[in-house]
């Protein structure tokens, strides 16, 4: 039997008092939550997230681009935000969308290639390793991943996230340290969320501004 929603927040408010975060804001649970993703479906938005990355870090050119997204069967997995920046070079979106690097992270945990997703950490440099290189020609679109983690530690991990991000709207540390001394922003646990979230939902990765979804869930949490 699965847990419930409340039994799912308990234990995500008992560890993170274990890491130092207490009297955290009321952020909702996670009501029927289950996975709702495929393996295939969470490699093509890997892919989709990694190719955003690659153009807003390192930039390719328009042909390079389009053949790889052609290549690697990417067009009708592509975010408004992602198919902007493959259309056309854009300073401004790229920079937002470097922030998806956590939730890259964070589904590559989810399918079982990362290791850990410690709330304190900041995703490890072997993350870029395990993609192909989209600015080569003859790069194919390979992606190992293990399998996805049983539905229980994934919703467990989102109710983390959520909580964490709640945190850091109330407290004005989405650009800042969660705490001090550690690598891990807000943004992190935002980011993380968002792609831990997106295992839960059939609807699709629509966030045409590469920005948050609008903070729906935070709703009745005051910024300081």
């Amino acid at each position: 039997m699965s847990a419930s929603p409340e039994d799912v927040r308990r234990a995500t408010l008992e560890r993170l008092a274990a890491l130092g975060f207490r009297d955290l804001p009321a952020v909702p649970l996670l009501e029927g939550a289950r996975v709702r993703r495929t393996l295939p479906e969470v490699r093509a938005r890997m892919l989709c997230i990694h190719t955003a990355l690659v153009l807003a870090y390192r930039g390719m050119t328009r042909k390079a681009t389009q053949g790889w997204v052609e290549r690697a069967g990417l067009g009708l997995h592509l975010s408004p935000g992602e198919r902007q920046l493959v259309a056309r070079s854009d300073r401004d979106l790229g920079v937002r969308l470097m922030h998806r690097v956590e939730a890259l992270w964070a589904l590559a945990w989810a399918a079982g290639r990362a290791p850990a997703l410690d709330p304190l950490e900041c995703c490890s440099d072997e993350l870029a390793t395990w993609f192909p290189d989209p600015r080569q020609p003859q790069a194919a679109p390979q992606l190992e991943l293990p399998g996805l983690r049983g539905e229980a530690e994934l919703i467990a991990a989102c109710d983390l996230f959520r909580c964490l991000e709640g945190h850091a709207f109330r407290s004005g540390l989405l650009l800042k340290p969660l705490r001090p001394g550690v690598r891990a922003t807000g943004y992190s646990a935002m980011n993380r969320r968002l792609a831990l979230e997106w295992l839960l939902v059939t609807d699709r990765w629509d966030r045409p501004d590469g920005e948050p979804d609008g903070g729906w869930m935070l709703q009745g949490v005051t910024a300081t």
